[in-house]
């Protein structure tokens, strides 16, 4: 699975530079996870520091997406738009994640040929 994260004009994001530069600073800033140091890195003449963060919980940032992706689909948003903002292979793979999330649809289905057979 591929996390793909993108801007209003559909520019593609690098998810480890996000991660980095912006995920987990403010996770700091939130007093969620700590700076643990800072390491230099060596480009020719030039030296800059980049932070160190403490390890986190392996499962921090898939439980934020988790719960996008479910509270999406319960509120009745299409399993199209949702495999397309988790940045999917197809819908059919959100699906096999998170089809039990979708309660309501097998009554909007019964609900469609009551009305038709009406």
């Amino acid at each position: 699975m591929r996390l793909a994260l993108s801007t209003s004009h559909e520019l593609r994001i690098n998810p480890r530079t996000w991660n980095e530069r912006s995920w987990k600073p403010a996770l700091v800033a939130a007093g969620v996870l700590r700076q643990a140091g800072e390491k230099a890195e060596s480009y020719g003449s030039r030296v800059r520091l980049y932070p160190v963060y403490e390890r986190s919980r392996p499962d921090m940032f898939h439980v934020l997406r988790h719960t996008f992706a479910s509270v999406q689909l319960e509120a009745g948003e299409s399993i199209v738009s949702v495999a397309t903002w988790l940045g999917h292979s197809s819908p059919k793979v959100t699906l096999d994640y998170y089809a039990h999330f979708m309660p309501g649809a097998g009554k909007r289905g019964l609900a469609a040929m009551d009305t038709w057979l009406v």
